[in-house]
């Protein structure tokens, strides 16, 4: 198949990190860079978009394009949405795809997602252990690392005041913080600042000022009013960390993430301090572009490590982690996804 568009149905709008790194960046990275076109379409009862879908579905029903491609993204719901969804996947089953980066199976009633997986011609996932789940449904499952875009934003070098720092959805990650983060604070015998970016609500950002109010060490950062949308502000905020923290208890659910957090901080040549769990094991090489931290003691330790590491040895595991980009580049997840559609059709056409 010589792909020439794409169908993206997407489970939510931009507003959620995988409908952007996994859908809209690269649906126009591929339109710029291959003149591969595109339509995307997400739920909404907004009157504009509900007559975008129409349109797009309509299109896709009765007059699919030639040499398309069909992706449903996480679609875990039972609303009209899904339902209209599944009625377009048993009248187009050809050249679908159901992609796919967190386990929600492990929160959600899986009868939906068990359908896409089970009855469109391939799957996409965000990590091995997505694959193994997926492969009990559907024969052809694709590993598809979620991409990072290229952006300018590097390490130059440390703060002062040596800064550790943490991006994501904080009100998912509580767990962790409390397991690994919480019990070290104190014990770090230099000064710190712990900038914390996801913090979303008055009572998160009170909760973990009390958890340090007594650590005369620590001075805690959460910025407020993140533009989220701007990657610019995003990675300039990460190219501030001397090291980045990926604390994750070992849960189903999190051994399914695909390591976002991680890949954003070594793209910016920050240094990373990662629990050994899913996709962190894959990414990061214990002692190259940071250190794997099995239990907040090695967390501490690790801390210490960077802090008192020399320059030169500093500067080498920041660049280290800076060249790891080129293992999960939007560019990279672009071409793999055309590898996929041709290898579908191949597969279909056998």
């Amino acid at each position: 198949m010589q792909l020439k568009y794409i169908y993206w149905f997407a489970y939510y709008n931009n507003s959620v990190p995988s409908v952007r790194y996994r859908a809209l960046m690269p649906l126009q990275h591929l339109s710029a860079d291959y003149g591969i076109n595109y339509a995307f379409v997400s739920p909404s009862y907004r009157l504009k978009s509900v007559l975008q879908f129409v349109k797009v579905y309509m299109e896709a029903l009765l007059f699919r394009k030639p040499n398309s491609i069909i992706v449903f993204q996480k679609i875990h719901t039972q609303g009209i949405y899904a339902r209209l969804l599944k009625y377009l996947l048993k009248k187009q089953p050809l050249y679908t795809i159901y992609d796919i980066d967190d386990a929600e199976y492990t929160r959600r009633p899986v009868a939906t997602i068990h359908h896409f997986m089970r009855n469109c011609s391939c799957c996409t996932v965000g990590s091995i252990a997505l694959q193994q789940y997926a492969s009990a449904f559907n024969k052809n499952v694709f590993l598809l690392t979620s991409p990072v875009e290229a952006h300018q934003h590097f390490k130059q070098q440390r703060n002062p005041i040596f800064t550790i720092g943490w991006i994501g959805y904080f009100g998912a990650h509580s767990d962790s913080f409390k397991q690994y983060i919480y019990p070290i604070i104190a014990d770090i015998p230099f000064p710190v600042r712990l900038v914390i970016l996801g913090i979303t609500n008055a009572s998160q950002r009170d909760s973990i000022i009390q958890q340090f109010v007594s650590c005369k060490n620590v001075q805690i950062i959460t910025p407020e009013n993140i533009d989220w949308l701007n990657e610019d502000e995003i990675y300039r905020y990460i190219a501030g960390f001397d090291c980045g923290i990926a604390p994750l208890t070992d849960t189903e659910f999190n051994r399914a993430k695909s390591a976002y957090k991680m890949k954003q901080y070594m793209s910016c040549g920050v240094p990373v301090l990662a629990s050994p769990v899913g996709e962190n094991n894959t990414f990061l090489q214990d002692g190259k572009q940071g250190f794997i931290c099995f239990d907040a003691n090695d967390f501490l330790q690790n801390i210490i490590k960077l802090h008192n590491m020399n320059e030169l040895r500093y500067t080498s595991m920041s660049d280290e982690a800076r060249s790891s980009l080129n293992g999960f580049m939007l560019g990279n997840y672009c071409s793999q996804l055309i590898t996929v559609a041709n290898q579908m059709a191949t597969r279909q056409q056998n």
